[in-house]
């Protein structure tokens, strides 16, 4: 169970949130699975990683094991193809 306040004030959410973010090993994970396929879409790293700092609910959710690692692969893929997806390639496209 998830509970309101961890470490230094900050609640168990961030903290897992944190956990995600230690070295990029998991990020990096994902992207050397789904990084190809992402790429013939116009996706970099740096989209990829903003992408996943958009979604921070799948990220905490597969840190608390309600989803495993596949399951987060595949969710990540389906947000890339979605409207958050578009509008980050979008705003690439635009300079912004």
């Amino acid at each position: 169970m998830v509970t309101l306040m961890g470490k230094e004030g900050r609640s168990d959410l961030e903290e897992l949130e944190a956990r995600f973010w230690i070295g990029n090993k998991r990020a990096s994970e994902l992207w050397s699975q789904i990084g190809p396929e992402l790429k013939r879409d116009g996706w970099t790293w740096p989209k990829f990683l903003r992408l996943l700092r958009l979604r921070p609910d799948l990220i905490v959710l597969f840190e608390i094991g309600k989803v495993p690692f596949n399951g987060l692969r595949d969710q990540i893929q389906e947000a890339s193809e979605g409207r958050l997806g578009e509008i980050l390639l979008e705003r690439e496209a635009d300079g912004r």
